[in-house]
Order: C-alpha cells, then sequence, then structure tokens
C-alpha cells in the first residue's frame, strides 16, 4: 500500500469517526445531567518508555489534563496473562491465571450492544481463586454496580483463535454474565486477513452504551494484543498505540470530563520482561498535572490492578465490597516531569530485578567461603592452637565484617543511578562498597567485636533513618521492595525487617558484654528495643504487623537473657500478649486515620471485621503457602537457606562447647539465643519468611564465629 493509499484511508476512517461520533455526541449529552459515567480505555503492553518514544498526542495530552502514574500489573503471577490481568481489575483483588472457555453467546458486530453475554461459569473462576489464597471475587464491579456495566472489545490475534474478548472479564458480573457487550474484530487489508479494530464501530458501540445512562465501560480495541505477536513488534507496537491514540481521541469527545471519569489503563506488561505499565486517570477529583497513588502502594506514582475497581466505585459513591482488596486512587503533587519519572521508575525496578539473581549468587559465594574459611580456622585452633599462627583471627574478621557490610553497602550503591554502570558495573560498585566499608572500620582501634558491633549500628542507624523519613531506599533495590513484584510497596519488607532486627540484638548484646547488665544498662536497651519496634510496627514509618507479632516477644526474651533472668511460661505469656497488644494498638492508630492514609495494618482489621474470622485464616494460609512456595523455588537470596540452617547447626554444636561458652560468656550466648528467637518467629509470622532467616545469618554467623575466634574453647571441648 502505497503512502497516498495510507493517508487517504485514514482520511475516511477518520471522517467515518466523525460522523459516527456526531448523532452520539447529541445522544449522550441528553442524557440527564446528574449522571456520570466511567471509560477504562486499555493499553496492554503499554510503557510510560513507548509513550515517551512514540508521543501519541491524545495520551500525552490526557496526562496534561488528570493524574498519571505507572501500573504494576503484578496479580497472583509477576507477569500476567490478559485472563487474570483483565478479571483482577472487575474483582478488585489479585486473581489466578486460568483458561477461559468460548463466549456461549458470541458477538458478531463491535457496534452492536449485545445483551447477557455469558462469558464463564462464575463459580468456577471463584473456585480457583480460592484455592490461590486470595479469595477474590470475580465480577465484583459489577456485582457492586446497579447501573449499566459494558464491555466493547475487539481482541482477537487470529480469525481461529476463539475466546479473546478480553473486557467481558472486567465487566461480567458474579454468575459470569456481562449486561451489555460488543465485541467482534473487522477483516482490514484484504487477502492477508490483517485483523485491525474498526474505529466506528467501537465509537459507536462506546455512544450508545454511554446512551443507557451512568454506565461503566471497559474497552479494549485489541491492535496492541495483536502488535506483541507480530514479526516486529516494536514497530507495529508503535502504529498500535497511534490507531488506539485516535480511537481514544474520538472516544473523549464523548465524555463530560468535568463530571465523567476517564482511565487509561495498562494492564500487562510486554511478553518479554516484566515492566510498569501505564496509567491515567481525567476527571472529577484529579488534578491537572497530578500524580497518581493509592492506599494500596502508599507510593507517589505508583497504584495496582486492583485499585481500578474501587476507583471506579469511588467515582461512583458507592461502597467497595470487603472482597475488594484494592483501593481507590487519588492524586498528589508529584515529579516536575511526570513521564520521564514514571520511564525512570520502570527503568530501575527493571534493571535491579534483573540484577537479583546475579546478587544474590554474590551473596551466597561470600558466605560460603567466609563460613568454610572460618570452620577450617576454628577446627585447627581447637585441635591444634600452638600450630596455628599468631594472627590467624585477623583473616577471618575482615571477612566477617564484609559479609556483615553487604545490606548496608547495597543501599549505599541504590544512592547511584544504576542502570547507567550496567550489571557488572553495579555489582562491582557494591563489592568496592562493602570493601571501603570494612576498611574504614577496621582502621579503628577496637577489637573483632566491637567493630562487627559499629557495622551492626552503622546498619541499624540507616534502615531506622530511613524509614522515618520515608522508606526511599527500600524501593528497587537489591534488599528492598520491587513495584514489578508488588508485594510491598512502603514500610518495613522482609530484608528491612531482618535487618533491624538482627542489628538490634547484635547492638544490644554486645554493649551489654562490654558494660554489664547493670540496670541503667538494661534500661537503655529496653528503650532501643521499643524505638526499634515503633519503627518496624507504626503505621507511618513500617506498618509491619507480623514484624510486630515477632519482635516483641523476641526482644522480650533477649532482654531477659540478658539481664540473666530465667525464662518461665508466665513470662512467655506476658510477651505473647504485649505483642497482641503492641500491633493492636497500631491497628487502632492506623483504622483512626483517613481512608487514603490507612496500611495494610488497618484494611486487614476492616476485612476481618467485615468478613469474619474467614478474613484472617485465609491470610494465614496464604503466608503459609508463600513460604512454602518459597521453600521449593529458592530464588535469589533463599538460595542461601541450606547453607543457613548448617550454619545455624554449627553455630550450637557441639553442645559440650555450647555448654562450656555459656559458663564463659554467658551474656554472648545470652544475644546469640535472643537473636534466634527473634530469626525463627520472624520466619514463621511473615510472608515468604525464610528470607528472613537467610538474612538474619549474614549478622548473626559473624557474631558467633568472631566470639569463638576471641574465646577458644579447650581441645577437649571441640574435639577433632
Amino acid at each position: 500500500m502505497t503512502k497516498q493509499h495510507r493517508t487517504a484511508r485514514m482520511v475516511i476512517v477518520a471522517a467515518g469517526v466523525i460522523a459516527a461520533l456526531t448523532p452520539l455526541v447529541i445522544a449522550t449529552q441528553a442524557t440527564a445531567a446528574s449522571c456520570s459515567s466511567t471509560v477504562i480505555f486499555t493499553t496492554p503492553g503499554v510503557t510510560w518508555a513507548d509513550v515517551a518514544r512514540v508521543k501519541p498526542p491524545t495520551l500525552i495530552s490526557l496526562s496534561q489534563r488528570g493524574a498519571i502514574g505507572s501500573m504494576s500489573v503484578h496479580t497472583d503471577l509477576s507477569r500476567p496473562a490478559y485472563p487474570s490481568a483483565f478479571t483482577t481489575m472487575g474483582a478488585g483483588a489479585r486473581v489466578p491465571g486460568f483458561e477461559v472457555g468460548p463466549v456461549d453467546n458470541p458477538v458478531t458486530s463491535a457496534a452492536h450492544l449485545a445483551r447477557d453475554v455469558t462469558v464463564a461459569n462464575g463459580k468456577q473462576l471463584h473456585a480457583l481463586s480460592v484455592r490461590s489464597g486470595y479469595d477474590a471475587r470475580p465480577g465484583a464491579l459489577a456485582g457492586a454496580l446497579s447501573t449499566p456495566v459494558v464491555a466493547i472489545g475487539d481482541a482477537a490475534i487470529s480469525p481461529t483463535q476463539g475466546f479473546a474478548e478480553w473486557p467481558l472479564l472486567a465487566a461480567m458480573e458474579p454468575s459470569g454474565t456481562v449486561g451489555y457487550a460488543a465485541t467482534g474484530t473487522t477483516p482490514i487489508g484484504g487477502a492477508s486477513g490483517h485483523l485491525q479494530a474498526d474505529p466506528v464501530d467501537i465509537v459507536k458501540a462506546a455512544g450508545k452504551a454511554l446512551a443507557l445512562g451512568c454506565a461503566t465501560v471497559v474497552i479494549d480495541p485489541g491492535d496492541l494484543e495483536r502488535a506483541q505477536t507480530s514479526p516486529d513488534p516494536s514497530r507495529a507496537m508503535s502504529r498500535a498505540l497511534m490507531s488506539s491514540d485516535r480511537l481514544l481521541a474520538a472516544l473523549t469527545n464523548l465524555l463530560d470530563l468535568q463530571r465523567d471519569l476517564l482511565l487509561v489503563i495498562t494492564p500487562t506488561s510486554p511478553p518479554a520482561v516484566t515492566h510498569l505499565g501505564v496509567a491515567v486517570a481525567v476527571g472529577s477529583g484529579f488534578s491537572p498535572g497530578s500524580t497518581l497513588e493509592s492506599a494500596s502502594t502508599r507510593r507517589p506514582g505508583i497504584v495496582t490492578l486492583p485499585d481500578v475497581a474501587p476507583t471506579v466505585l469511588a467515582h461512583l459513591g458507592v461502597s467497595q465490597p470487603a472482597a475488594m482488596t484494592g483501593q481507590p486512587f487519588f492524586s498528589v503533587m508529584g515529579a516536575r516531569d511526570r513521564i520521564a519519572a514514571a520511564v525512570n521508575l520502570d527503568r530501575d525496578a527493571v534493571f535491579i530485578d534483573a540484577s537479583k539473581p546475579a546478587m544474590s549468587w554474590v551473596f551466597l559465594a561470600a558466605e560460603l567461603v567466609f563460613f568454610v574459611a572460618a570452620l577450617l580456622v576454628l577446627r585447627r585452633r581447637s585441635t591444634r592452637p600452638d600450630a596455628a599462627p599468631p594472627g590467624v583471627s585477623e583473616l577471618v574478621t575482615p571477612a566477617a565484617l564484609a559479609v556483615a557490610s553487604l545490606p548496608v553497602a547495597t543501599y549505599a550503591v541504590d544512592l547511584v543511578a544504576a542502570p547507567g554502570l550496567g550489571r557488572i558495573g553495579f555489582i562491582a560498585l557494591c563489592l568496592v562498597v562493602d570493601g571501603g566499608i570494612v576498611g574504614l572500620i577496621c582502621l579503628l582501634r577496637l577489637s573483632a567485636l566491637d567493630r562487627l558491633g559499629v557495622v551492626a549500628l552503622v546498619s541499624l542507624i540507616v534502615i531506622v533513618g530511613d524509614l522515618i523519613t520515608g522508606g526511599h531506599l527500600q524501593l528497587n533495590s537489591i534488599l528492598g521492595d520491587s513495584p514489578l513484584i508488588a508485594g510491598r510497596f512502603a514500610g518495613a519488607g522482609n530484608n528491612a525487617f531482618a535487618i533491624l532486627g538482627s542489628t538490634a540484638v547484635v547492638v544490644a548484646t554486645l554493649i551489654v558484654w562490654r558494660r554489664g547488665n547493670s540496670r541503667g544498662v538494661m534500661v537503655g536497651i529496653a528503650l532501643l528495643f521499643i524505638v526499634v519496634v515503633l519503627v518496624d510496627g507504626a503505621p507511618q514509618f513500617g506498618s509491619d504487623v507480623g514484624g510486630v507479632l515477632a519482635l516483641v516477644p523476641g526482644f522480650a526474651a533477649t532482654w531477659i537473657l540478658l539481664a540473666r533472668r530465667r525464662i518461665s511460661m508466665r513470662l512467655v505469656a506476658v510477651g505473647l500478649i504485649a505483642a497482641v497488644a503492641a500491633a493492636g494498638l497500631f491497628i487502632a492508630i492506623d483504622v483512626s486515620r483517613p481512608p487514603e492514609q490507612r496500611t495494610h495494618l488497618g484494611r486487614f482489621f476492616e476485612d476481618v471485621r467485615s468478613r469474619g474470622p474467614s478474613a484472617f485464616f485465609e491470610t494465614v494460609r496464604r503466608k503459609a503457602a508463600s513460604n512454602l512456595r518459597q521453600v521449593r523455588s529458592l530464588q535469589n537470596l533463599d538460595r542461601f537457606l541450606p547453607a543457613a540452617l548448617v550454619t545455624a547447626l554449627f553455630m550450637l554444636w557441639p553442645l559440650r562447647w555450647w555448654k562450656w561458652f555459656g559458663s564463659e560468656q554467658p551474656l554472648l550466648r545470652a544475644g546469640v539465643l535472643g537473636g534466634l528467637v527473634v530469626a525463627v518467629l520472624g520466619s514463621a509470622l511473615n510472608d515468604s519468611g525464610i528470607t528472613i532467616f537467610t538474612t538474619m545469618l549474614l549478622f548473626f554467623a559473624p557474631l558467633v564465629i568472631l566470639a569463638r575466634l576471641r574465646f577458644p574453647a579447650p581441645a577437649d571441648i571441640v574435639p577433632s
């Protein structure tokens, strides 16, 4: 097709759109002025980098007229398929991936609104969701509305593909039926059989849908899905984005954006690599030039797929069902160049996510080399102390400090523009910074244990300071949170909790070991533990309910052991009650805050209150399933789990040494025992808890090994 022919066809299509649009605008404006409608226009596979590169004029104009953000497309999978993505949007909660059969009542014309189109078996979809551990309710959005919900789609990739009308899954009711639907594919290109959305038909269908009054319309033209299967997907995606943008311009003219709401949503990532998608909200409540946020993320510029349905309900003034775990979008002031900020956020997230496997092997190698070397040194010193070189402990000390300094080194490198370094450069810089930290600490005229205390104190100060000031180091860092995985966007994640808990115990242990367990020292240790619990659990900072439930009894046990008191069942009960009371206090504080400022603590409480004990047991079941999956997969830092378990056994073996160590250095042994209590409780009470155990060993293993070097046992205590 020549350039002139393509231009002529575009003119004809534009004229057709205008001709179809004029009477529909008049019909829509005849609707009652008080009636508000919502249009959800989907752009699968589109990133903000695509927008910056292609520059679709309508989408850029809408981003200036409203609020924009990055869409985390994680459902139960990091890179969801179309069924789970669109069903998640309509459910307002994460829905598992599943296959959907053909539509019972296929629609042949995209311009015709059919009634009561059956999509799938609603009970079957709900059962699949329950088995995933989230108990999501597919169709919750349509089920909560008494006004029309319409699906308009043209998403088939080939004439023989079968079911591909994904908007039906977002617009269906809990029964699996869509009230109004217009789906169909127009072949364009003659004998080539090329499929392309017919903008005239889609605009006609949208006009009819909006004329129903107070309608919620989900539209997916399908060109972007088809482009992803093209032999040249980059070029095809650019063309499809521009064609979708022209359609979006025509649809925008159907709306009164002083009253209606337009959402442009990317529900899925590009096929090859997981990315953040596009989110734009234009209409009442979203200030021009602002940034999107939700209570789900508590991060300006990031929202999630489950937030889409609650946003529609909030716009229409409809109460959100308890099964919806997402939270409505709201707008805040953000960066001056919001699109550039979104592009950078996605770039950083993709880079860090891709770097984690390699960095985990660096952690693993450092740990294994350190533990094997320390084991050989300790064995030689215990069996032939006269043959061991005089400075043998000095060879192990820098290695122990390097292992303990790795976490704070990764946070320091997070301040650098990591993607510009490349993966090898990034890892090399982490090792250089780690070595620099060790070198500076070794300049201090301190013992090996005291140097470890300095590393722990610096790490503790960094995490506490970061959480108090907004947790900026937690996002897109090796040991922090990933918006692509979407486990947590704000507060103290598992690694932050592990560093907080372990460094607090190590610092407390070494202070008591040096200064004794006098009343004044123990009061100071108690205050230290209280500050850490507040930072980890307070809704304004860490909002980590599982961490509070683990830290309070764990710190209580550590404090009692350091105070040289016996642990009784009564003290155990008091510690557990105190943990529950602390969690309850933080929940009460969170519930008292405005809904958009609440964390998952307050939402969890509201969920249990509205749905009953089933919501609590659902959460427990999901945490257990998450831990089980992680044990099976052993990805990233979890690969260290077997070595961590062997190390933990080595720390306590043989029992004769452990008994001798307790009599010689009871305060050091008390700190180790308290640390193990915190590690076990933290691993049991948090999602993906095995990460906590492995991260805590970064500090506890050096503590024990340096203590064994400092206080070598007689040969008859540790036999060869």
